[in-house]
């Protein structure tokens, strides 16, 4: 009765167990997303906050996407699945209800990932929610599975990039006005706005969010292959 009763503590990986190269891996990936997203910030509309392109910004600039755009962000979505995947395996170990405890933790990484957005509109962590919930469908698959399925993903994702892109034409007017506002309401309902596009937009939903479920997919291969 008292055992039915207590609730299965997961806690966070003991140092022996975890995996050094991982940790490394995971942080260059952060490293690369923070500094590329400042590098967004700043060129958000194309001409940016950066009046004078100077030499050394541009030097910045050019060590930046050949360094850091993309890569950081793929990087870290392999990582996170990879991360997503030890935690569904240490659920299924002690016995817990994989849907309802996974599924209560990305409820509570979305709230926090819509909150984060409204100090930047760049947030992804209510993607990684709603991806995650996702992930949940192929918690059962083995290695091959997740990487097949990740390999197909990755191939339908350009494909339903450029389908939606032409049907869904995107008004950046008014996201502007409120972007380059002085009031800090209108900042803060601007990153609201743009992190709930990510819940209702399709050319999100079946874009970007498709492009890191495969990568969810390639990580939680990396974990159940035992790569590392």
């Amino acid at each position: 009765m008292q055992n039915n009763m207590k609730e299965a503590v997961i806690v966070p990986i003991s140092q022996k167990e975890r995996i050094v190269i991982v940790d490394i891996l995971r942080g260059w990936a952060l490293l690369g997303v923070v500094i590329v997203n400042y590098y967004l910030y700043f060129y958000r509309w194309g001409d940016g906050l950066i009046t004078q392109d100077d030499v050394f910004s541009q030097i910045l600039k050019f060590l930046t996407d050949i360094l850091f755009r993309n890569k950081s962000r793929i990087m870290l979505n392999i990582l996170f699945g990879f991360g997503f995947s030890v935690l569904i395996t240490k659920l299924k170990a002690k016995g817990e209800t994989v849907v309802w405890f996974f599924g209560r933790r990305m409820f509570w990484l979305f709230v926090i990932g819509i909150i984060n957005s409204c100090f930047y509109y760049g947030d992804f962590l209510k993607e990684y929610a709603i991806v995650g919930i996702l992930l949940l469908l192929f918690h059962n698959a083995t290695a091959k599975s997740s990487l097949i399925f990740g390999i197909i993903f990755l191939l339908i994702y350009p494909i339903s990039s450029h389908y939606l892109g032409h049907i869904y034409s995107l008004d950046w007017s008014a996201d502007i006005k409120l972007f380059e506002s002085s009031n800090v309401f209108h900042c803060l309902w601007y990153g609201l706005q743009e992190g709930a596009k990510a819940v209702y937009e399709p050319i999100r939903l079946f874009g970007a969010n498709l492009f890191a479920l495969a990568c969810f997919l390639i990580g939680q291969f990396l974990h159940k292959y035992d790569f590392f």
